[in-house]
C-alpha cells in the first residue's frame, strides 16, 4: 500500500506538478499580455483621466456653492414669507372678531362696510402670503435636491480619481480573461495527455500487432547451414590469436594483450557501410594482428565502463552464418588472409517488415569468430525439429535478441501482455524463431533509463537503427 502510495505522490510531483506550473505561466504570461494591450500608453490616458476628473471636481463645488447660496437665500426669503403669512393670518382674525353681533347691532352702515373691505384685503393678503411661502417651500425642496444630488457627483468623481491613482491592475478580471481563453486548450491537452498514451498503445497492442497473423515468417536462407557454436559468457574472455590470425575490436572492450602483437587502427570496419559502422560504433577500431609464424598469443578482453556487460565468442565455421544485430558487434577474429564477409538482405515489400519496422538484415559469413556483448550475460540457444511434421518454436524478448542463424524462420508476434507493454516492461513484439539452427540472445534486456526529452529522443534514435536493422 505503501509503496503504491509513493508512486501515485512521485506521479504527481514528476507530471501533475510541472504542468500546473506550466499552465499557471501560461495563464500569467498571456493576462499579462491582455494588461499591456489594454492599458498602452496607460500613463499619458490615467494622467488626462485624472486631470478631467479634478476639474469636474472643481466645476461640481463651484456649483454646489452656488446652489447653497441660493438655498440660504430662498430660506430668508422663506422665513419672511411666514412672518408676512402670519400678519395676515392675525390682521384678518383681528377684523373678524370686530364684526360680531354688537357691530351688525349698533354700527353705521359705513363703518360695517369699511370693516368688510378691511376684512377682504386682509384676506387677499392672507391668500397672497400663503401662496408665496408655497412657492418658496418648492424651490427649497429643488434646490435641496440639486444640492444632494451635486454632493454625490462630488463623491463618485473623487471616488474615480482616487481608483485612478492607485492604478493597480485588476488580477483577478485578466486572470479570468486569459483563463477564458486557454480554457478549452489546457483541458484539450490534459484529456491527450492522460488518454493519449492509453488510446495510443492500445492501439498498438489491440489493432495494429494482431495484423502480423496474416503475415508469413521472415526466411533468409533455406538450406540447412553449419552449426554455430557459442561458448557461454564472461565479464572477462581470454582470446587465444593463432598465428596469422587477425581481431578487429572496439577500443573499450580490450584489457590486456600479449607482447608481440601489432597494432593498427582501422577506422571503419566496413567501408561499404560506413553509415551503419558509424551508428553501431563500429569505427576507430584496433587491428591486432599474429604476425608469428608459430606461437599464439593471448589477449583478455572485458570492459571497465559497464560491469553488467559480458562477452561471448561465437564460432562461424566455413560455409556458416549468423544474422546479428552489429551494434551487439565487440569484435571479429578473421583467419589468416580471410576479410570479414557482410550480407545485406533488404525487405522492403515484405508486410512483416512494414509492421515492425525492421527493413533490414546483416549476415556475417563464416569462417570467424564473432565477439559479442550483452547485459548480464550471453546465451545461445539451439533449436531443432522434434519431427517433420512438428517443428519446435521458440519465443524471446525482442529487446533481448542478439543474431539467429538465417535458416531459421523469424516471426514477430504480439507481446503476451498489454500492462508489460504498456508500462514499458516489454515492446510490443516478441521473436519467435521456428526451424533448426541457433539464435542468440542476451539475458537481460535492455530498458530506457532516460527520461523527458533524453527518452524521446533515445527512443526516436532506437527506432531509426531498428529500421536498418542495427
Amino acid at each position: 500500500m505503501w509503496i503504491l502510495l509513493s508512486k501515485v505522490v512521485g506521479w504527481l510531483v514528476y507530471y501533475v506538478l510541472p504542468l500546473c506550473f506550466a499552465v499557471a505561466v501560461l495563464v500569467g504570461g498571456l493576462g499579462a499580455f491582455y494588461y499591456l494591450q489594454d492599458n498602452r500608453g496607460v500613463d499619458v490616458d490615467r494622467n488626462r483621466a485624472i486631470e478631467r476628473f479634478m476639474e469636474e471636481e472643481q466645476r461640481l463645488l463651484a456649483v454646489r456653492q452656488e446652489l447653497e447660496s441660493r438655498l440660504s437665500e430662498v430660506r430668508h426669503e422663506l422665513t419672511e414669507a411666514q412672518m408676512q403669512l402670519n400678519e395676515a393670518q392675525r390682521r384678518a382674525h383681528r377684523i373678524r372678531s370686530a364684526l360680531g353681533l354688537w357691530d351688525r347691532l349698533f354700527a353705521s352702515r359705513e363703518q360695517r362696510e369699511r370693516r368688510e373691505e378691511e376684512l377682504a384685503r386682509a384676506e387677499e393678503q392672507e391668500q397672497e402670503a400663503s401662496a408665496r411661502l408655497r412657492e418658496m417651500e418648492e424651490r427649497r425642496d429643488r434646490l435641496a435636491d440639486e444640492v444632494e444630488s451635486t454632493e454625490r457627483s462630488i463623491i463618485a468623481v473623487r471616488t474615480n480619481r482616487a481608483e485612478l491613482d492607485s492604478g493597480d491592475p485588476d488580477l483577478v478580471h485578466y486572470a479570468a480573461r486569459s483563463w477564458e481563453t486557454v480554457r478549452l486548450p489546457v483541458l484539450v491537452g490534459l484529456g491527450m495527455l492522460v488518454a493519449g498514451p492509453w488510446f495510443f498503445k492500445g492501439t498498438l497492442f489491440f489493432v495494429w500487432a494482431p495484423l502480423l497473423r496474416l503475415t508469413p515468417a521472415v526466411l533468409l536462407r533455406r538450406e540447412l547451414l553449419p552449426a554455430v557454436r557459442g561458448s557461454s559468457s564472461r565479464v572477462s574472455q581470454s582470446v587465444e590469436l593463432k598465428p596469422g590470425e587477425t581481431l578487429l575490436i572496439k577500443e573499450k572492450f580490450l584489457q590486456a594483450s600479449d607482447e608481440g602483437v601489432r597494432r593498427r587502427t582501422k577506422f571503419v570496419f566496413n567501408w561499404r557501410v560506413p553509415l551503419s559502422c558509424l551508428a553501431c560504433g563500429l569505427v576507430e577500431l584496433l587491428r591486432m594482428r599474429n604476425p608469428s609464424e608459430k606461437e599464439t598469443y593471448s589477449i583478455t578482453l572485458s570492459t571497465q565502463e559497464e560491469p553488467t556487460t559480458e562477452l561471448a565468442l561465437i564460432d562461424v565455421p566455413e560455409g556458416g552464418a549468423l544474422v546479428l544485430r552489429p551494434r551487439f558487434l565487440a569484435g571479429v577474429i578473421l583467419p589468416p588472409g580471410q576479410r570479414m564477409e557482410i550480407r545485406r538482405y533488404w525487405r522492403i515489400f515484405s508486410v512483416h517488415a512494414w509492421i515492425t519496422l525492421r527493413f533490414r538484415y546483416f549476415e556475417f559469413r563464416g569462417p570467424c569468430r564473432l565477439v559479442v556483448w550483452g547485459k548480464r550475460g550471453v546465451r545461445t540457444e539451439q533449436l531443432e525439429n522434434v519431427t517433420r511434421e512438428t517443428r519446435r518454436a521458440r519465443r524471446t524478448n525482442q529487446s533481448a535478441t542478439i543474431g539467429f542463424t538465417p535458416q531459421l524462420q523469424y516471426h514477430a508476434v504480439r507481446a503476451e501482455t498489454f500492462w508489460s507493454f504498456f508500462r514499458g516492461r516489454n515492446p510490443l513484439f516478441d521473436d519467435l524463431f521456428t526451424g533448426t539452427g541457433t539464435f542468440i540472445c542476451q539475458e537481460i534486456a535492455e530498458r530506457q533509463k532516460e527520461h523527458g526529452a533524453k527518452r524521446l529522443w533515445s527512443g526516436f534514435w532506437n527506432g531509426i537503427m531498428k529500421i536498418f536493422g542495427l
